[in-house]
Parts: structure tokens; C-alpha cells; sequence
């Protein structure tokens, strides 16, 4: 699949990310291990090609830092003259507070989802807790956080995003998170196993996302916390 990205006067953007994300011959979304597959930049004149493309149809998602990203139609591979049109976003803004003294909460990490992880944008809370996405393309998008210690103290809404659009006024709660502890035995002797490995992973990481930061080890009684 080649072609070029230009913007919406018609001049190429070099320098452009684009990712296969999506393959119609497969029900889940492109793996997210970067290859010449799946991931190619464009030249000075915007031009990019993706060689060794499996027979099918793919969604581009297309990346430049000064505009809004661009999620494609289907491309059939073998297209050799596709063109992408990247065009200025929108953007959310809003605040992050403690969720029991009202007070702001700073340099907690806010992250934009959308359907795409390769999609992904961060943002750190000011000093005053606000924070801000810009060049967003329209799009439905779940905010989370990602902390050691702090959590949502409830699921944000859903926002869909239409073109050019700015939302502001959105305010994220936050507040101490919780523990999970127990013990890790063997099944036959009962007897705790020593240095097993956990990991805690979200069950919605789209909704709520609390990065650990860091897997724990049960102790000589197969305890962990």
C-alpha cells in the first residue's frame, strides 16, 4: 500500500506516522509490535509505502504532531495511490481534584482513549489540576489515569469529540486507591510458595486505568500484597 499525506491546503507533511490498525480479514485490531507492516513514515514529499502487505483490506491511522490524527477508510492492498488528508482537531480540557477535599490534584497523568491503543495521548495535571488534549480528531473517547497510588473515584462519561470541537469543563475525582493481599499455596502440600510472581491487571483498562508500576513477590509464607 503506497500513496501520500498531505494537509488540507494540498502540501505534503513529512515526518507522518502511519499504522496498519486494523485488518477486515481479522475480527481483533493489528497487534501493537511495530514492523514495516505495520508501521511507516512519510518522506519530505509525504510519501510513505508499506511493503509485504497480506491480501485484504486495512485501516490506516495516520500521525503528525500539528494536526488531528485520521483513521481511514478500508485501503485494499496493492493500492498504490492513496492519499490522506490530515486537517486541525479538537481538544478536551478539564480539571483533576481529590475527590473528598476538593482541593486540585497535580502532576497526576491523564490519558485519551480511543478504540486504537497506537491512539493513546497523555496529559500531566498543572499545578491548579488542569489539563488539556489538543488536535483530537473527532471520536468517542474514555479518559483514565495512570498512578501508583491514586485511582478514579468514579468512571467518567463517555465523550464523543466532533470535529473541531472543544469541550472543557470536565473534572476528574480522584482519591487514595485500595490494596489487594492474599497468599499464593501449593495445591497439594497447602505450604505457602515462595517468590511467585503476580501481576495486577485492570479488567476495564479503558474506563479506570492504575498502573501498579510494579509486580510483587510472595514472601517465604506465600503472602503478597
Amino acid at each position: 500500500i503506497a500513496g501520500t499525506v498531505v494537509n488540507a491546503d494540498g502540501d505534503p507533511v513529512g515526518g507522518a506516522a502511519l499504522y496498519a490498525v486494523a485488518w477486515k480479514e481479522q475480527s481483533d485490531n493489528l497487534p501493537f509490535n511495530e514492523t514495516e507492516i505495520t508501521r511507516q513514515v512519510t518522506d519530505e514529499s509525504g510519501a510513505f509505502r508499506f511493503p509485504h502487505v497480506p491480501m485484504g483490506k486495512f485501516k490506516m491511522l495516520v500521525k503528525s504532531v500539528a494536526y488531528a490524527p485520521l483513521v481511514s477508510d478500508w485501503v485494499l492492498s496493492g493500492t498504490e495511490n492513496a492519499q490522506f488528508v490530515l486537517k486541525e482537531g479538537g481538544s478536551i480540557a478539564g480539571r483533576v481534584v481529590n475527590a473528598q477535599t476538593r482541593e486540585p490534584a497535580s502532576k497526576v497523568k491523564v490519558v485519551a482513549h480511543t478504540e486504537f491503543d497506537r491512539e493513546e495521548q497523555r496529559a500531566e495535571s498543572a499545578a491548579d489540576g488542569t489539563f488539556a488534549f489538543a488536535n483530537l480528531r473527532d471520536a468517542s473517547f474514555n479518559l483514565s489515569i495512570v498512578s501508583e497510588t491514586l485511582s478514579l473515584a468514579k468512571l467518567p462519561e463517555t465523550i464523543k469529540l466532533a470535529p473541531t470541537q472543544e469541550i472543557g469543563g470536565i473534572e476528574l475525582e480522584v482519591g487514595q486507591g485500595g490494596t489487594v493481599s492474599g497468599y499464593v499455596r501449593d495445591a497439594k502440600t497447602n505450604k505457602g510458595v515462595l517468590k511467585a510472581h503476580l501481576y495486577l491487571q485492570d479488567a476495564n483498562p479503558g474506563a479506570n486505568r492504575v498502573n501498579t508500576s510494579k509486580d510483587v513477590e510472595s514472601d517465604e509464607d506465600g503472602a503478597y500484597t
